[in-house]
């Protein structure tokens, strides 16, 4: 492939070879109706690997054929492709969640398209919380029955917990995570007595 050839214009050859409309092939992939286009009209210059690779997959590609496209358009720059053999071994306490919640469509496992520092800093925030475990117990238990809760009840938990944790809350000064701690503690309180 030239270093002229977008994403966009080789998902749109694609889709339209399969008879895919591109706000049809934005559903099967979760994203807003207008997602597709933005992509073929580059738009969305960049879109994140694993979407990239969804939506290759559902326009029929074979997992080769998008591994190759991926790698050759720079969208799969330092990242590796993990099957989910690969990946339940590698990050086997939130598998059944992805597994459950987010791959499996009509019965159909995905490739997973990881970079190794999401894989590092898993493994980092595993270690966190396992001596966490270990040195508080009680209020861990708290902590992590609350996380389980949200991330392995449905899909509409599993966003919530994702949307919540979409900003860095580390660049906030404390006076602001005080706020926030006050602010949720009270909507809590109200929520739960309704």
């Amino acid at each position: 492939m030239t270093d002229q050839v977008t994403f966009g214009q080789v998902l749109k050859r694609f889709r339209q070879n399969n008879g895919i409309s591109s706000r049809r092939l934005s559903q099967l992939v979760g994203k807003a109706d207008a997602y597709v286009s933005q992509i073929e009209r580059n738009l969305i210059k960049h879109p994140d690997a694993h979407t990239a690779y969804e939506l290759l997959e559902a326009v029929g590609c074979h997992k080769e054929q998008i591994e190759k496209i991926l790698t050759d358009l720079k969208i799969a720059d330092e990242k590796i492709f993990i099957d989910q053999k690969v990946f339940k071994e590698k990050i086997d306490p939130f598998y059944k969640v992805y597994n459950g919640i987010i791959s499996m469509e009509n019965g159909k496992p995905h490739t997973y398209f990881y970079d190794m520092e999401v894989i590092r800093m898993y493994e980092e925030i595993h270690n966190i919380i396992s001596t966490f475990i270990i040195k508080d117990h009680s209020k861990a238990k708290v902590v992590v029955k609350n996380i389980h809760s949200l991330v392995t009840k449905d899909k509409e938990h599993f966003e919530f917990y994702c949307a919540i944790h979409q900003n860095d809350y580390s660049k906030l000064p404390n006076q602001f995570k005080e706020q926030i701690l006050h602010e949720v503690n009270e909507i809590y309180k109200v929520g739960v007595n309704k």
